[in-house]
């Protein structure tokens, strides 16, 4: 087995354990089992928030970060440098994760058991705000993986990987911050974006030039 085929494999069974595991926590959520660790977990951070001066400040400012339009956009931009390059195979896997996350963020809203936002969040009250699992870190985190694998194995920016996960961290724990979200919902996008940013990435390994 070559490497690209050996790395494809090795990428398409960390998709298929973080589909398990979202698959997984997805069940607890929906049984209420993770109902007490999420309390928990929120009251430490809004705590924290509250202790920090421009913590909600910064918040605000992060979020739109992980909107869908900025994370698309930003990866367009990058894929077209690629192609300028010739390289085809690494520009449509870094969009593929983009744009595929932007879609599927909103699909698994539909189809997860309806789980409203904190009760602090003024949309906790309308039925219609899904609110596991977390969009902005599956995006994120499926645009980093996807990105930051690609980037390093095509040797134009090996360094990408930090920035892009410090990026992700902050632009979700916005959302902690402004009770947007539970803890778990954001683990589950994590997982959620794992699951397609590896794949992505597997994918590149077996048509890349």
């Amino acid at each position: 087995m070559n490497e690209a085929r050996r790395n494809a494999a090795w990428l398409a069974a960390t998709s298929g354990v973080a589909t398990l595991a979202f698959a997984a926590l997805t069940l607890a959520v929906a049984r209420g089992r993770t109902s007490r660790w999420d309390r928990r977990a929120k009251t430490r951070i809004r705590s924290w928030g509250s202790e920090a001066e421009s913590s909600e400040r910064a918040a605000l400012a992060s979020a739109p970060l992980g909107k869908w339009w900025s994370q698309v956009g930003a990866s367009l931009t990058g894929a077209t440098r690629l192609l300028f390059t010739g390289r085809r195979a690494a520009a449509g896997a870094i969009v593929g994760a983009s744009v595929g996350s932007a879609a599927l963020s909103p699909l698994l809203e539909r189809v997860v058991p309806l789980r409203r936002p904190p009760p602090e969040h003024p949309e906790h009250d309308d039925p219609s705000k899904q609110s596991y699992p977390s969009g902005h870190a599956l995006r994120t985190s499926a645009t980093a993986v996807t990105t930051s694998y690609v980037l390093w194995r095509e040797g134009s920016a090996p360094w990408a990987g930090g920035p892009l996960a410090m990026l992700s961290f902050a632009v979700t724990g916005s959302k902690l911050v402004l009770s947007r979200h539970w803890t778990t919902d954001v683990i589950g996008g994590y997982l959620a974006g794992l699951a397609w940013g590896s794949a992505c990435a597997s994918v590149y390994e077996i048509t890349r030039d």
